[in-house]
């Protein structure tokens, strides 16, 4: 990858990240039972690694049972990543295109 391109990838994780601890705050969860929420969600995405490293982590893992993902929750998402595009800036693969997300 140019070098170029990670400096801009690495900014766009910078701002992502913050945005969606902000998201989950307001929320009233954590950043990481908000993202588990939104992929349980997700229709489009098959599975997911989640590896708490304490008992409290593993608890809070818990929260995206109950946690309903709503329509501004997916506007936010789509405002970190369009629908469609690849979350790779500049470097997505042409055999698998990316098509969307279907919620």
């Amino acid at each position: 990858m140019p070098r170029d391109n990670l400096a801009h990838l690495l900014a766009f994780i910078a701002v992502a990240r913050e945005r969606s601890f902000t998201r989950a705050a307001e929320r009233g969860t954590t950043s990481v039972a908000f993202a588990l929420a939104w992929v349980m969600k997700n229709r489009i995405v098959s599975s997911t690694i989640a590896d708490p490293r304490t008992k409290a982590h593993r608890d809070s893992d818990i929260d995206p049972l109950t946690l309903e993902p709503g329509p501004d929750d997916e506007r936010f998402v789509d405002s970190l990543v369009p629908p469609g595009h690849a979350s790779t800036h500049g470097q997505p693969d042409p055999g698998y295109p990316v098509e969307g997300r279907k919620v």
